[in-house]
Order: structure tokens, then C-alpha cells, then sequence
């Protein structure tokens, strides 16, 4: 279901050991877009999330190890623009496989390029894809912290599996909300990424739609996310690094500073 406002409605799932298809997700189920409906229970939910973020496009529930198949990301979520000494990864939403195209994309990097990843204007979208891509630049580092009013904080992780063989910045303005949020402060926090732009919008709330007897819907706030140094973004935004004007050139900025950190992880 759809909600109106900066970014579809965020659910937090607990993801219960008993009930596991996904052995590997071990802590929990984030999904963005679901509603979650007494006819729903929290498990086949948490399944259908994961299993989309896994590459099933509808997310069908199995009791038995799920099959996925491959998703193609179209050309509106991540684009990418070349240049000799940085490449720019441009990522309008995270959606289903959005993680494993910028993956693809820094496969063909060059020992020369370093990455402007731009996240203007992107208001979220679905919480496992950008786990996943903060996981392409990290090592087994936090990369965000999930608060909720009725149950114990619960960490989120990087696998482990991230480069640093090359610089990093995030481009981010006020259109940067929710998911892109997490991924922008979580490379921030653990200097990993140099941040260039305008402060983001600051929405990094969880939150969960309820249906009322008279059909009216009630959104209720239910938790945070919150950044790896325990600074909140939800009302508070991204500061970047690289203040830029809104009538500077925020991308030639980015370029500059990508190039220039590069000789430095290259040691050139």
C-alpha cells in the first residue's frame, strides 16, 4: 500500500529464528511498501520482504529454501556515467536489485577511478538494498542501529565483503531521505565516504500503517533508524562534508574531491 508523503511506509519485522526460510538473515526483516494487515502475520511478511530483496521480484512465500530468479534494474533506479579518473553512480530509488547492479558497475572499475555515488533526490525505498550497498564500501562495520518502542534495539551490519580499494563520495541534497539516509551517514560515520552537497531531508523513521474499524488508516512512528556514532537523522538530517550552494556545481564538486581522494587510496 501506498503512503503519501516523502517516502513509502517503512515496517520493522522481527525475524524469529523458529520461523526462519532465510537462515542467513539472522537479526531481522526490514521491507518498505508493506502494510502489515491482522490477515498478515509478521513471518510470511518478513519472508516475502527478504525474498524480494533477494532478486524475487513478488516475493512468493516457500516454506521450503526459496527459489529466486534474476531482476533487472532498470535504467531510471541506477545509471552510470563514466569520466577517466571517477565514475558516477546514480541511484534514483533503492529498489529490488539495486544493490547487485552498483555491484556490477564497480566490477569494471578502473585502477584509476574512484566513485561519485549520487543519491539526490532519492527518497528511500526498500531498507535490505541499501544494507546491501553499504556493504559493497564496508567491511563488517554497523551500518545502522533500529530502535523501536517495543522491543530491544537491533543492529544492522555490513557481510564483510566491501572494497576500499578506491575513493568514495556521496553526493546528497534535501531531496536525500530514509534508505539513502542510512547509506549516506553509515559510509560517513566510518570515513569511508567524504560527503558532498546540501544537508539531506531527515526522514529515518520506521513506520507502520494501521487499518480503523471506520476504514480510515492511522501511520503510526514505531522506531528510528539511527547512525552507526548514535546520532539520529530523523529530523536532524545529513551535514556533508563538502558544503556545496544550491547554485554551485555540487556534481563538478564531487568530481573533483573523487579524483583527489583516489591518488591518495592509490598512493599516486
Amino acid at each position: 500500500m501506498l503512503i503519501v508523503g516523502m517516502v513509502i511506509g517503512d515496517a520493522v519485522l522481527p525475524n524469529r529464528a523458529s520461523d526462519s526460510v532465510l537462515p542467513q538473515i539472522s537479526e531481522l526483516i526490514i521491507n518498505e511498501g508493506y502494510s502489515i494487515t491482522q490477515q498478515q502475520t509478521l513471518t510470511k511478511v518478513a519472508a516475502d520482504a527478504m525474498l524480494r530483496a533477494a532478486g524475487d521480484q513478488w516475493g512468493s512465500y516457500q516454506r521450503s529454501l526459496p527459489t529466486t530468479e534474476e531482476v533487472e534494474v532498470s535504467a531510471e533506479t541506477v545509471s552510470v556515467t563514466p569520466f577517466k579518473r571517477a565514475v558516477v553512480i546514480k541511484v534514483s530509488h533503492f529498489s529490488v536489485g539495486t544493490a547487485k547492479e552498483i555491484k556490477r558497475i564497480l566490477r569494471n572499475l578502473t585502477g584509476s577511478q574512484g566513485v561519485v555515488l549520487d543519491l539526490r533526490n532519492n527518497q528511500g525505498g526498500l531498507l535490505a538494498e541499501a544494507v546491501a550497498t553499504s556493504s559493497l564500501f564496508l567491511e563488517d562495520e554497523l551500518v545502522t542501529t533500529v530502535t523501536s518502542r517495543e522491543a530491544d534495539p537491533v543492529t544492522l551490519y555490513a557481510d564483510g565483503a566491501g572494497r576500499k580499494d578506491f575513493s568514495v563520495v556521496v553526493l546528497i541534497n534535501a531531496g536525500t531521505a530514509s534508505s539513502a539516509e542510512v547509506v549516506a551517514s553509515a559510509l560517513q560515520d566510518h570515513g569511508r565516504a567524504v560527503i558532498v552537497g546540501s544537508r539531506s531531508f531527515g526522514k529515518a523513521s520506521v513506520q507502520e500503517t494501521f487499518e480503523l474499524k471506520d476504514n480510515s488508516k492511522l501511520l503510526l512512528t514505531i522506531g528510528r533508524f539511527i547512525r552507526p556514532s548514535g546520532a539520529e537523522i530523523d529530523g536532524l538530517g545529513i551535514s556533508p562534508d563538502v558544503p556545496v550552494a544550491a547554485t554551485g556545481d555540487a556534481l563538478k564538486m564531487a568530481l573533483n574531491v573523487a579524483v583527489g581522494l583516489n591518488a591518495a587510496v592509490r598512493g599516486r
